[in-house]
């Protein structure tokens, strides 16, 4: 198949990059939707998500009434605070 058809590959990987790269902006677009509506945005560990949600009784209900029940899964590689800014500065781009 040509690249034309599989995407862009990172040279020498043998990775195509394109369904990384439209992973990555699905997930980017949600998390700041989430951040928007006041909802937990950030990334977690699937699963140790999981596990909690299976796991602990009262996580359904936590979640249900606003807490963010999974942050013990939080992935921090790339802080809140540095993602929330780079949201920021996107939507201040745009408008």
């Amino acid at each position: 198949m040509s690249r034309r058809l599989t995407g862009r590959h990172s040279r020498g990987s043998g990775l195509c990059l394109a369904p990384l790269t439209v992973r990555s902006l699905v997930q980017n677009a949600m998390q700041s939707a989430l951040r928007d509506a006041g909802l937990a945005w950030g990334s977690y560990e699937l699963n140790q998500a999981l596990h909690i949600a299976l796991c602990d009784e009262t996580s359904e209900q936590a979640w249900m009434a606003g807490d963010d029940v999974f942050v013990p899964a939080l992935i921090t590689d790339i802080s809140l605070r540095e993602m929330a800014e780079t949201f920021d500065a996107i939507k201040a781009m745009a408008a």
